[in-house]
């Protein structure tokens, strides 16, 4: 069923069109977001496992892809990818830069 998935795609369909917008606007943005991104997906790794093996967070696995990295499901990224497009992509659009 991956359910959590499916949330998930909004997101990020959403976010990666509104930093195509941004990237329009100031076209060193992709390289820029690298240095974002690589760290954040790490720490979301690590404290992700964190969380899920010590069970203080459980996803029922009928609802998950089954991929996971460590004892986190993959799902979990695309919060972090989502976050990550969507934050600094407002910020160029609405002028803050």
């Amino acid at each position: 069923m991956m359910v959590y998935f499916l949330v998930c795609v909004p997101f990020l369909i959403i976010s990666t069109a509104v930093a195509l917008m941004a990237a329009r606007q100031q076209p060193q943005f992709f390289r820029q977001l690298v240095w974002v991104v690589i760290p954040l997906i790490l720490l979301t790794v690590i404290f992700d496992n964190l969380l899920t093996g010590l069970p203080i967070v459980n996803y029922d696995s009928s609802l998950i892809s089954g991929i996971r990295i460590g004892s986190a499901p993959i799902e979990d990224l695309s919060y972090t990818i989502a976050v990550v497009l969507l934050v600094p992509s407002l910020w160029i659009l609405l002028g803050r830069d």
